[in-house]
């Protein structure tokens, strides 16, 4: 299986054959959106021999859109004291981006996307994703509005673009260039 087919397959597609090549290539592959797909189109099937990939794939990854889509593959694998102890880690890797890059919206809107952290506190409850949810919003909160509402996921996690009103483009370019009176 090559890129451009990875980059193109369905979603609906994936059999346990197809799976097992997805992570042959995942293994090797070294360009983040490839990996990024690979991990989506993963995610939501429970086949057994994915949970030790979803595991590693919690590790290796250092986005948390990324990361995030590993502990959603985990969590069908995993007890709820096992994310707790994986969730814990997630969080305080997040109060730490928000110090060393206060404006990340690239990280905090996927997190917040209908496939990923709202995803996971419906179909499981567990405490851990409440939790990791909340404090992704209140981090999300803290940061000026210049940087809020450019882009969500859909339910798959593919990145839609949200129209960004004149005023909010304005400020948010300012800050760009430094002009940091936002």
């Amino acid at each position: 299986m090559n890129r451009k087919t990875i980059e193109t397959f369905p979603y609906d597609g994936v059999t346990e054959q197809v799976a097992r090549e997805l992570v042959h290539v995942y293994s090797t592959e070294k360009q983040l959106p490839v990996r990024y797909k690979i991990l989506r189109l993963l995610c939501t099937h429970d086949y057994a021999f994915l949970q030790p990939f979803f595991l590693a794939a919690t590790k290796r990854e250092r986005w948390l859109d990324m990361k995030i889509l590993g502990i959603k593959g985990l969590a069908q694998f995993a007890s709820e004291a096992e994310i707790a102890k994986i969730m814990a880690g997630f969080r305080e890797t997040l109060a730490k981006r928000e110090k060393s890059t206060p404006h990340d919206y690239q990280e905090y809107e996927p997190l917040l996307g209908p496939h990923a952290l709202p995803y996971l506190v419906e179909k499981y409850g567990y405490e851990a994703f409440r939790a990791t949810l909340a404090q992704t919003k209140a981090q999300y909160d803290r940061m000026p509005d210049a940087f809020k509402g450019h882009l969500t996921t859909d339910i798959h996690g593919e990145i839609v673009p949200l129209e960004v009103s004149a005023e909010k483009e304005k400020a948010f370019r300012k800050f760009s260039t430094g002009d940091v009176g936002i």
